[in-house]
Formats: structure tokens, sequence, C-alpha cells
């Protein structure tokens, strides 16, 4: 069941997981944690391991994002992902890929997508995303 659930970019969890990250991502990260509402999808565990600073810290990210809710893929997410970036580039926008599929996962599962990442400000002129950017030193939507 996703109702109440909010999906959390890579944009928004790295800034929220890094020593001394801004507090406003901290926070409202925290708040989703402590809801138990904070979801992830495959591509975001990814993005956050490649990251990683070593085996060690691989592994405690591995074991904190398991843990959390994980969205399923949608069925062609690649097909949806790719006619959202085509009628995106058309008029002028170029969106990485990785977006373009976290915001269909999003739409997908009707769920809000929490950022820190403009391309999702654009994708949502586009589709019916729901979105909030977290912007530094405090929150806007």
């Amino acid at each position: 069941m996703t109702r109440g659930l909010v999906l959390v970019d890579s944009s928004l969890l790295i800034e929220a997981l890094r020593i001394g990250g801004d507090p406003a991502a901290v926070e409202r990260v925290r708040q989703l944690l402590v809801a138990d509402r904070l979801a992830v999808w495959e591509a975001v565990i990814a993005e956050m391991l490649v990251g990683a600073r070593g085996e060690p810290d691989y592994r405690r990210l591995r074991s904190r994002l398991a843990s959390r809710r994980i969205l399923p893929c949608p069925p062609d997410v690649g097909g949806r992902a790719g006619r959202l970036g085509f009628e995106l580039r058309r008029q002028g926008y170029s969106v990485p890929l990785v977006d373009l599929a976290t915001a269909v996962v999003a739409t997908h599962h009707g769920v809000e997508l929490l950022h820190r990442d403009r391309h999702f400000g654009t994708i949502a002129e586009f589709c019916d995303l729901r979105q909030e950017y977290v912007e530094p030193g405090g929150i806007t939507g």
C-alpha cells in the first residue's frame, strides 16, 4: 500500500545523509522516517550505493535502504519515461533518464516526490507529478 508514502529522490537523500548535511534536508527526511512514510525505488537505491565511500559504508547504506519501503517499478517504465522525455525534448528540455523514470514511478504509485533537483519541477509541468522541492535552508513547494 502506498497511501501516505513519499518517494524521496537521491538528490535529497544524499544531502540528508551527508555529514553536516543541510538542516532542511535532514529534518524533512527525519520527519518521514519517524512517520514511517519514506519510500524509495531501485534506481534511487542504486544512485545512493554508487556514492558509498567504501565497503563498510556500502553495506551500512544498503541495509538502511533495504529496510525502507521500496516501490516496485511499474510496467513499461522505459516506454513511459521515454515518452515523457520525448515530449519534454520537443519543448526544448533535456532531462536525465533516471529523473524521468523516477517521475513515472511516483505518478504510477500516486505518491508525492520529495527532491532537490530542478528537473522535477520541469517534469511536473508536463505530467501529473506531485512534487516538493526542498530548498537549501528551508522547505518550499
